[in-house]
């Protein structure tokens, strides 16, 4: 059964892994790219599908995994624009990236798992200056997809390690420790925006960028089915069927499903017990095996000869005011 959950998650996830596998990298790198110092902005954006976090330099990319569903999550750190190369690979079977230094972990993962090479991601390189900061690599032994997680800030790292996530140490050097401001949702009704980000020690801004309206409508309300019941004129639509206590007038039992009973004498003998003092053996009992066939039939004989049946004709009906729709609540459609 986990097998086959994992199949169908695999083909979910593939739709969406399909936009975010079919950009080069290197060719749109450049795109990200401002002046030498100021390194790549690193978009970071989550699949609420398969829990996984996706890293980007390129503008390309990020709009195109908006576009099917990814949330953006601001710019996760400054890549350097150039020194050791940081690899990303991409796995067939779940849908999920990999991101690394080491080029013997590169090759293991292409060679005996199966993953796809997809190029160089973006660079790391220590050249001592007091904004740069490691990002941190843990991993989630319970996760199918999304394992890996990379992060700068200390406080997220503790809180993965707390639970259960496996801290596996530092992966590459980022030029700043960031932190994104002003982040403008895309949405089916107006564009987004990346937000501004500042270095968290030296101060030094980074410009945003639109995100382009999305495709897909994002906040919804499920609306259910509007009903009303109304008379139709004199038509008959129905039978109803209740009765009566012949000791009190109270009606006891009602249904108007053309004659299809039920359980009446067990409300009768309910009835008579509540109200009247009766000591009648009650469905119940004979349920639970405290009275014989006998002793319940004689008990529903009893109870039915203080009834009266009454039949009437049914004039009304259940009709669809509204049907059930879902709401955009971005830009008010319904569909």
């Amino acid at each position: 059964m986990r097998t086959r959950s994992r199949k169908l998650l695999v083909g979910v996830l593939a739709v969406l892994a399909l936009t975010v596998s079919s950009f080069s990298m290197v060719g749109n790198m450049s795109t990200a790219k401002a002046a030498e110092d100021e390194g790549l902005q690193m978009h970071r954006l989550y699949n609420p599908y398969s829990g996984e976090h996706f890293y980007t330099a390129s503008d390309v990319e990020r709009n195109a995994c908006v576009s099917v569903g990814w949330q953006y999550e601001g710019v996760a750190f400054i890549a350097p624009t150039d020194g050791d190369p940081v690899y990303r690979l991409y796995s067939p079977y779940s849908g999920d990236h990999h991101y690394t230094l080491d080029a013997g972990e590169r090759d293991w993962l292409v060679r005996d798992i199966g993953w796809n090479y997809e190029g160089v991601a973006w660079c790391s390189k220590s050249t001592g200056d007091k904004c740069e900061k490691a990002m941190y690599r843990l991993y989630n032994p319970n996760a199918w997809t999304g394992a890996h997680h990379y992060t700068t800030n200390e406080g997220e790292k503790d809180w993965l390690i707390s639970c259960g996530w496996i801290y596996e140490g530092t992966s590459w050097v980022s030029m700043h420790e960031v932190f994104t401001q002003g982040t403008i949702e895309a949405t089916c009704s107006h564009e987004g925006y990346t937000g501004g980000t500042t270095c968290a020690t030296c101060g030094k801004k980074f410009s945003g960028s639109v995100i382009p309206k999305n495709d897909k409508h994002l906040h919804t309300t499920y609306v259910p089915a509007v009903t009303e019941t109304i008379r139709r004129g004199s038509e008959v639509t129905g039978e109803c069927t209740y009765v009566t206590c012949n000791l009190c007038g109270e009606e006891v039992y009602r249904d108007g499903d053309n004659g299809q009973y039920g359980n009446v004498d067990g409300h009768a003998i309910n009835h008579l017990n509540a109200k009247h003092g009766y000591h009648l053996a009650t469905v119940e009992d004979w349920l639970a095996g405290l009275v014989t066939d006998e002793e319940s039939n004689a008990a529903s004989e009893e109870a039915m000869s203080v009834m009266t049946w009454h039949h009437c004709p049914l004039y009304y009906e259940e009709v669809v005011i509204s049907p059930a729709h879902t709401h955009c609540n971005d830009c008010g459609k319904d569909y």
